[in-house]
């Protein structure tokens, strides 16, 4: 037994850590299907109504992103792919002229992150996602 402990005691801290995050049990992610979205809406390839993971739903209330928003980005915004996530951009020049001046200032900006078509993991506003998300590299290493 003790050379057990001898032997985790010359570990790195961070392997240790690492390895107790490997054999702890796994915790479940939580997540919301809004009724919202239940409408005959196109969503990007499918019509799949959208799966909010829990921190898309709490980022985007957070941020005050309206659901009207992240629908309108995902079938007006730029569709970027990167590292396996597609990112919907709302830039100015993809803006609609049907939306109010006032709107479109609002949804300028924003950006949803997708995990397949179905799966909203995050909502953010990011003056430069465009050049940043493009500078991303095709794969997550």
């Amino acid at each position: 037994m003790n050379s057990v402990a001898s032997n985790m005691d010359m570990i790195p801290i961070r392997v240790q850590r690492l390895l107790k995050s490997l054999t702890a049990p796994k915790r479940i992610k939580t997540g919301y299907y809004l009724p919202y979205f239940q409408d005959d809406v196109e969503w990007g390839e499918s019509q799949i109504a959208p799966y909010f993971t829990s921190h898309a739903h709490l980022r985007s209330s957070n941020r005050g992103i309206s659901r009207q928003m992240i629908e309108d980005t995902i079938k007006h915004g730029k569709k970027v792919c990167k590292q396996g996530l597609c990112f919907y951009i709302m830039i100015g020049k993809s803006i609609p002229a049907s939306f109010t001046r006032q709107y479109a200032e609002r949804i300028e900006n924003t950006v949803v992150v997708l995990k397949r078509p179905d799966i909203i993991l995050t909502v953010y506003k990011n003056n430069k996602a465009m050049r940043q998300i493009r500078k991303k590299s095709k794969r997550l290493l």
